[in-house]
C-alpha cells in the first residue's frame, strides 16, 4: 500500500480565489450591461433625431404612401393649412345646441391670451345664437391662403365665408384673418400637428347681395 500524502489544500485560499474570479464576472457582466444600454441610447437618440421632422407622404388622392418618408418641411404649409382649417371649424362652426361646447375645442390650437381675446369679444354673440337659435357655418378658403413658411414663427393670412341661418334666411360674411404660428408638442387628438396660433387678427365683414 502506497504511504504517499496528499498534498494539503487551502480553503481559505481556495475561498479567495473564487470570490475574485466571482467578483471580476460581476464587474465585466455590469460593464457589458452598461456599455451595451449607453450605444443603444445613442442608437434610439440618434434615430429618433433622423426621422423627428419626418411624416409618411400623402398622394393626390389622400392615401397615404406605405413606407415612404418625406422631410417634413416639403409639407408643412400642408399641416399648417389643415391646423387652421380645423381652428375655423371649431371656433367659428356651431348652432345653438353646441355654441358654448364646441368653440372651447380651439383653445387646444391657440394661445391663452388669444383665445381669450375672442371668446370675450363673441360672448354676446354666443347668447344671441342660442335664443335665436341659429346656425353658423365657416368655410375656409384653401387656394386664397398664404403662409410664410421660411423661418418660425410661420405667418399666414387666410380668408373664410361665414354663413349664418335662422332656419329661413342666410346672411353671408368674408371673414379675413391673419396671425403667426409656432411649434408646440403634438397632443392628439386636441392638437395633433403640434402648432399654436399666436398674434391672431380677424375682420368680419357682411357681403352684399
Amino acid at each position: 500500500m502506497s504511504t504517499e500524502k496528499k498534498p494539503e489544500i487551502d480553503i481559505y485560499k481556495a475561498l479567495k480565489k473564487n470570490q475574485i474570479i466571482t467578483y471580476s464576472s460581476l464587474v465585466l457582466c455590469a460593464v457589458t450591461i452598461c456599455t451595451t444600454v449607453f450605444y443603444s441610447y445613442q442608437f434610439s437618440n440618434n434615430a429618433m433625431k433622423l426621422t423627428i421632422n419626418k411624416m409618411l407622404t400623402i398622394d393626390n388622392n389622400g392615401d397615404v404612401i406605405p413606407l415612404k418618408l418625406t422631410d417634413r418641411k416639403t409639407n408643412i404649409k400642408i399641416e399648417i393649412a389643415d391646423h387652421l382649417e380645423k381652428m375655423f371649424d371649431r371656433l367659428y362652426s356651431y348652432d345653438f345646441n353646441n355654441v358654448r361646447k364646441k368653440p372651447l375645442r380651439a383653445q387646444w390650437l391657440m394661445g391663452d391670451k388669444d383665445f381669450s381675446d375672442i371668446s370675450k369679444k363673441y360672448e354676446n354673440w354666443y347668447k344671441e345664437v342660442e335664443g335665436r337659435k341659429l346656425t353658423q357655418t365657416t368655410t375656409m378658403i384653401i387656394d386664397s391662403i398664404k403662409i410664410d413658411d421660411s423661418k418660425e414663427p410661420y405667418t399666414f393670412i387666410a380668408p373664410a365665408i361665414v354663413v349664418i341661418s335662422d332656419g329661413y334666411t342666410d346672411n353671408k360674411y368674408s371673414l379675413d384673418t391673419r396671425g403667426k404660428i409656432i411649434l408646440v408638442e403634438p397632443d392628439y387628438p386636441k392638437n395633433p400637428h403640434g402648432f399654436l396660433i399666436i398674434d391672431y387678427k380677424e375682420n368680419l365683414q357682411k357681403l352684399e347681395e
